[in-house]
């Protein structure tokens, strides 16, 4: 309908739950996302648009991606966070997306919740030159 009214459209984005029962992670759930390939490719090529996937710094503590990243010290202070300062995390982080996301022709990521939330420091702030 967006085409028909002549509204210009070029992405989609498929925010956050895609996950489903399968926990916090960049994973698509098989019970609402079938063949997310063959979506994707529905998207390009019936309607000429791309997709935009969010992704968060962090994981579910149940998901193969937190065990992994976990496992070799890639989180921050034993959240469920990863270390963006690491770039052994960084890489690790960018080879899930690019498993789940990447392989199946998703355009680009949205890196949704870069500033991790619930650590104990949340809500001071930093004195800057002027002291404000």
């Amino acid at each position: 309908r967006f085409r028909e009214e002549r509204i210009p459209l070029d992405a989609i984005v498929q925010d956050w739950l895609y996950w489903g029962s399968l926990g916090w992670g960049p994973q698509w759930d098989p019970a609402s996302y079938p063949d997310p390939a063959a979506l994707v490719a529905q998207l390009r090529e019936a309607h000429h648009l791309k997709l935009m996937v969010s992704v968060w710094s962090k994981f579910d503590r149940k998901t193969s991606f937190f065990k992994a990243m976990a496992a070799d010290g890639l989180l921050l202070n034993g959240s469920n966070y990863y270390d963006a300062w690491s770039s052994a995390a960084r890489e690790r982080f960018y080879s899930f997306s690019k498993a789940a996301h990447f392989a199946i022709g998703v355009e680009s990521l949205w890196l949704d919740a870069t500033e991790p939330e619930n650590f104990p420091n949340r809500d001071q702030r930093c004195a800057g030159p002027s002291g404000s």
